[in-house]
C-alpha cells in the first residue's frame, strides 16, 4: 500500500496509487503543464483520479506593455513598490475593462476627488428606473437652468479693468450669429487690440463646469442669444466668469421673449445691433446699447464678380435655419416673376443653405421657381458668396423682419443695389439715396418652422407688386444702380467701419481696449 500518510489513518489512512504527496505521477504532470503554459505551447492533461480529467486554465499570452514589452501577471506586476501601477491595470493584470479616469470639472477646486454632486449624478442614473427618469426630465432641467442663473447672478467683479478682453461666439460656425463673433474680434485686432477667443460651439447645460478655469477679464463679450448664453456659462462655471459680462443679442421680432428678459439680467450691459432690435430689449433686465456690427472695406475692394449668366441678374440669400417665412423667398420669386415673366434674359438665383433639414419647404421653394429662377441650396466659401452678390444687379431682401441685415449690408459695401422691405434692423443703414426701399403693412407673425411663435408678435409683409416695381426701375435705368452703388459705398464707409464701430462701445471696453493696445 506505499508509504503510510504521516497523518496517520484518523484522516483516511493511506492514498490511493496515484494521489501521493511528494515527487508522485501527479506533481510532476502538473510542473510540466505549467511549464508548457509559460512556453505558449499546450499543458500535459494530468488526472484528477480514476478515468476523470481536470479542465485546465488556458495558456497565457504575453501582453506587450509598451516599447520593452513584457507581460503584467499575477506575479509580474510586483516590483519595488507595488502602487506604482498603471491607470486602469487590475491587480492581475490588464484583463478586464479599464477604469474611467475622472473628468477634470468633475473634480473639485481642491483636487481631493470626485465632486459630491457628481456622485449624486451617478447614483441617480444607476438606482432611478429609466422611465422615471424620463418623467422628470423637464422638471430637473428647470432646476438645472435656476441652478446656473443662481450661480451667474452672484458678484462677478462688474467693475473689473484688468485682464483681456474676451470675446466668446461660434468660430467655428457659418451662420449669421457666428459672424457676428467673428466681426468683432477682428475688428479689435484692425486696431491694434489682442483678443481672446472662446469657442462656444459645443457648449452644454451641465451642473458641473467641462473647462479649466479661465482669469478675470476686463470684458467677457457673449456674441450668445440668452439660451445659448445659459449653456454657456454652465460650461466655463458661472462663479468662475469674473469681470463684466456684455451680451450681444440678435433678435428680429419687435418683442423680445419673457425667458430673455430674465436672462438678461445675467449681465452688466446688452448690446443690440440696431436701433429696432433696441426697441425689443426696452424692458429687459440690463442696460441696452445700440453697437452695429463693424465691415471692413477692404475685403470687397478687390472681389471678382462672378461671371454673367444674363443681361440683368438678381441674387437673394437665405438660411433655412433662421425661417424661410421670416426671409420671404416667395415673395422674392413672386416679385421677380412679375417683374420679368419668363423673360431668359434676366435670371434670379436664389443662394440657400440648409434646406436638407427642411425638404418639404425646400421642394415647395423649387416648385414655385420658374425657369428663369435658380435655386442653389449649398454652403459656399465667403469668397464665393461676395463674388455672386458683385455681379448682381440687384440684392434682393423681400424680409419680414429683420435684426440688422448683414447681406443688405455687404450687397452696400460690394456696390450692388440693394431693393429691401423699409422695415426693421436695415433702416440703421439703408435710405432713399441707397437704396430703393419696398413698402410694407403689418400682419400677424406666421412661422411654420416654429422657430418664432411670440403670441400677438406682428412683422412685415412687403409690397410685391412695388418691388416688382422697383426691379424694373433698375433695369430700365442702368445710371440708378451706378447712383445707388456709390451711395452704399460712402454709407459704410461712414458707419460701418471698425472705427465707428469702436466708438459705440461702452467707455470701460474703450478703455481697457487702449490699455491693451498699449502695452503691446
Amino acid at each position: 500500500m506505499g508509504r503510510r500518510n504521516r497523518r496517520g489513518s484518523a484522516r483516511g489512512g493511506g492514498r490511493p496509487a496515484g494521489l501521493r504527496g511528494g515527487d508522485g505521477p501527479v506533481r510532476r504532470a502538473r510542473r510540466r503543464g505549467r511549464g508548457a503554459e509559460r512556453r505558449g505551447a499546450r499543458p500535459v492533461p494530468h488526472r484528477a483520479g480514476p478515468g476523470r480529467r481536470r479542465r485546465h486554465r488556458p495558456a497565457r499570452r504575453r501582453c506587450p506593455l509598451g516599447p520593452g514589452g513584457g507581460r503584467l501577471g499575477r506575479r509580474d506586476h510586483r516590483g519595488p513598490d507595488r502602487g506604482q501601477r498603471g491607470p486602469g491595470l487590475r491587480r492581475r493584470g490588464v484583463g478586464g475593462r479599464p477604469r474611467r479616469p475622472v473628468p477634470p470639472h468633475s473634480q473639485p477646486a481642491d483636487g481631493r476627488g470626485v465632486s459630491a454632486l457628481t456622485l449624486a449624478r451617478a447614483v441617480w442614473r444607476l438606482a432611478a428606473p429609466r422611465r422615471l427618469r424620463l418623467k422628470l426630465a423637464p422638471t430637473l432641467d428647470r432646476r438645472l437652468k435656476d441652478y446656473v442663473r443662481a450661480g451667474a447672478r452672484r458678484p462677478h467683479g462688474s467693475d473689473n479693468t484688468e485682464g483681456p478682453i474676451r470675446i466668446v461666439g461660434y468660430f467655428s460656425g457659418d451662420h449669421g450669429i457666428a459672424a457676428s463673433a467673428k466681426l468683432a474680434a477682428r475688428a479689435f485686432e484692425t486696431l491694434g487690440v489682442p483678443v481672446e477667443r472662446v469657442d462656444a460651439t459645443h457648449a452644454k447645460l451641465g451642473w458641473t463646469p467641462k473647462t479649466a478655469p479661465l482669469e478675470p477679464a476686463a470684458a467677457w463679450i457673449f456674441h450668445l442669444n440668452a439660451p445659448e448664453l445659459l449653456a454657456e456659462l454652465a460650461t466655463l462655471g458661472p462663479r468662475r466668469v469674473i469681470g463684466p459680462r456684455y451680451g450681444v443679442w440678435a433678435w428680429e421680432l419687435p418683442v423680445a421673449p419673457a425667458g430673455w428678459r430674465k436672462d438678461a439680467a445675467l449681465l452688466d450691459e446688452v448690446w443690440a445691433p440696431s436701433r429696432y432690435t433696441a426697441l425689443a430689449f426696452a424692458e429687459v433686465g440690463a442696460p441696452v446699447r445700440v453697437t452695429p456690427h463693424p465691415l471692413f472695406l477692404d475685403d470687397y475692394r478687390d472681389v471678382t464678380p462672378a461671371p454673367r449668366r444674363a443681361a440683368f441678374q438678381a441674387v437673394a440669400l437665405f438660411d433655412f435655419n433662421s425661417s424661410a417665412a421670416r426671409k420671404n423667398p416667395q415673395g422674392v420669386i413672386e416679385a421677380f416673376r412679375r417683374a420679368f415673366d419668363d423673360d431668359a434674359s434676366a435670371e434670379l438665383t436664389i443662394k440657400t443653405q440648409n434646406g436638407h433639414g427642411f425638404p418639404d419647404l425646400l421642394a415647395a421653394l423649387r416648385a414655385e421657381a420658374p425657369a428663369n429662377v435658380r435655386i442653389v441650396d449649398e454652403t459656399w466659401p465667403y469668397a464665393e458668396v461676395k463674388a455672386l452678390i458683385a455681379g448682381s444687379d440687384a440684392l434682393i431682401s423681400l424680409h419680414r423682419a429683420e435684426g440688422f441685415g448683414l447681406a443688405p449690408a455687404e450687397a452696400l459695401a460690394l456696390g450692388c443695389p440693394v431693393v429691401a422691405t423699409a422695415y426693421s434692423g436695415v433702416l440703421d443703414f439703408l435710405d432713399a439715396t441707397n437704396a430703393l426701399l419696398v413698402p410694407y403693412r403689418d400682419v400677424p407673425v406666421d412661422d411654420p418652422q416654429g422657430i418664432y411663435t411670440c403670441k400677438g408678435a406682428t412683422w412685415a409683409e412687403p409690397d410685391v407688386e412695388a418691388a416688382a416695381a422697383a426691379l424694373r426701375r433698375l433695369r430700365a435705368d442702368p445710371g440708378l444702380g451706378a447712383r445707388l452703388a456709390a451711395a452704399g459705398r460712402r454709407t459704410v464707409a461712414e458707419r460701418l467701419t471698425p472705427e465707428a464701430w469702436f466708438k459705440t462701445l461702452p467707455e470701460k471696453v474703450q478703455a481697457a481696449a487702449l490699455r491693451l493696445k498699449a502695452a503691446g
